[in-house]
């Protein structure tokens, strides 16, 4: 399948809207994937190449360039991040954003949850309105049997607010090892991982 390409360009640093906006500043509307509520914003991203990822994120660019997958075979795992924007910060300057994942199987069962995640957990409040890149991801394996579409469900939490973000994004378990959906044009940390074979 030909990749499709497209741009996150919410990043516009000093726009002063809450929530998505393209390249030309237009306001995206919400969808399962990428939320906003209050000025708090978040999207789920899939990656085959997590190290890629820290590079391009790590590298001194205003711009982060990447493929993102939404296929899952048994040699290639796929890699669950979420990028997010406008956490409140707590009297002492710090953030403190979780998240939580279930994975849905193609039958709509649930098989797999995780216990709440870092994504910016006493850290230093970001710059207003730009991006970064959840501290902790999760990583989906699949065994040779279990084909089909699958769902990660995804509850963002800004934790200093209350204020509670629900994505979900669907990805493909195959037997090819790779089938993109490319091209996401980011702004900007480093991580920690779970791993959950379905």
């Amino acid at each position: 399948m030909k990749p499709i390409f497209f741009l996150l360009a919410c990043l516009l640093a000093g726009h002063a809207n809450a929530g998505w906006t393209d390249k030309q500043g237009t306001l995206l509307p919400d969808s399962e994937e990428r939320k906003s509520i209050g000025g708090f914003d978040a999207q789920i991203i899939f990656t085959h190449d997590e190290q890629a990822l820290y590079e391009k994120w790590a590298a001194p660019s205003e711009i982060v360039n990447l493929d993102a997958v939404e296929s899952v075979s048994s040699s290639h795992p796929l890699n669950a991040f979420v990028i997010f924007r406008g956490c409140k910060p707590s009297a002492q300057g710090n953030c403190n954003v979780t998240m939580r994942h279930r994975v849905l199987q193609p039958n709509g069962k649930p098989c797999s949850e995780t216990h709440a995640m870092d994504v910016w957990h006493n850290r230093p409040a970001p710059p207003a309105r730009a991006l970064e890149l959840s501290v902790q991801y999760i990583k989906l394996e699949v065994d040779g049997e279990q084909k089909g579409v699958y769902t990660l469900q995804t509850q963002v939490r800004d934790n200093n607010t209350g204020a509670v973000l629900f994505l979900q994004k669907t990805f493909s378990a195959t037997d090819s090892p790779y089938a993109g959906k490319p091209d996401l044009d980011l702004l900007k940390t480093m991580p920690e991982m779970a791993t959950h074979s379905l």
